[in-house]
């Protein structure tokens, strides 16, 4: 009787090890390997690893995942494989989020754990080839954003899927508020956003012939626009080849002050096409 107790208790350590050993094996499937494409469809994925998303801002715990709100929650595994991460938006997508997109954390520092693995992991977001996007949202409030960057780092969306194209057009719906953006970088508490990128979209606000409530299409600045970013400076941003309709200004860039050390760094703005005040396109 003794042995058999004893033996019980080995047995119950063992199975209590197993089961940690098990759990930090879990905690770190949870987070984006490096070198890995991860692909956006409209599939629920049951089955661990996650490599499949619903959309972008879906749940961060499934089955239907929310590509960003995933990074937002687990960061990227510094231990895995240096190289690209790739959300490659797939057919099956719908293209209407649940909420606006904030890529990082809308609280706090922004970003994302372990943001850092990024210069070795770069994170794009683009379309398949063959494949077009229209991405929106229900609301976007006053001095909001379709696509927010809070505090991101090492992010590029790259809207071209065919060689030339521009395969991915974000869009501001109708009721939009005052001063809101498509795309906005939003520095955080103590962190700034860096080596950022948006090229090869098309980026639509909601600005008719009498109304303006779209601000820009691409916006740095402080949260009421317009306005000095109040918080971290920038760098290394890059806006290029897009088109940009329905919006008062097509690009508005603002750092800290006009002091030394207050302007943002290494930002190039080239070869868009913008256009007037007026959506052409009536979204």
């Amino acid at each position: 009787m003794k042995y058999f107790y004893n033996k019980t208790i080995v047995r119950a350590i063992f199975l209590s090890i197993s089961l940690s050993l098990l759990g930090l094996i879990n905690a770190n499937g949870q987070t984006l390997k490096g070198n890995t494409t991860y692909v956006v469809n409209g599939a629920s994925d049951f089955v661990a690893p996650v490599d499949t998303f619903f959309n972008l801002m879906g749940s961060a715990t499934g089955p239907q995942y929310g590509a960003i709100s995933y990074l937002n929650a687990n960061g990227i595994d510094f231990t895995s494989p240096t190289g690209q991460i790739t959300f490659l938006l797939s057919s099956g997508y719908s293209g209407t989020e649940p909420s606006v997109i904030n890529i990082g954390l809308a609280t706090g520092v922004g970003g994302w754990p372990n943001m850092f693995a990024n210069a070795s992991r770069p994170i794009v977001m683009k379309p398949a080839s063959g494949s077009n996007f229209v991405i929106t949202t229900a609301t976007v409030p006053a001095n909001g954003a379709l696509v927010r960057m809070n505090a991101a780092w090492y992010f590029t969306i790259d809207g071209e899927g065919n060689f030339g194209e521009r395969n991915i057009s974000f869009r501001l719906p109708a009721t939009a508020g005052a001063n809101s953006r498509v795309i906005d970088f939003m520095p955080n508490t103590g962190q700034k956003c860096q080596f950022i990128g948006v090229k090869n979209c098309q980026l639509v606000g909601n600005n008719t012939l009498t109304l303006f409530p779209a601000f820009a299409g691409v916006y740095l600045g402080s949260v009421t626009a317009p306005g000095f970013v109040a918080l971290s400076r920038s760098e290394n941003l890059t806006i290029t080849n897009n088109e940009i309709l329905g919006t008062s200004n097509g690009v508005y860039i603002r750092g800290r002050g006009v002091s030394a050390n207050n302007y943002e760094r290494n930002i190039t703005i080239s070869n868009n096409i913008i256009g007037g005040y007026s959506n052409p396109l009536g979204a």
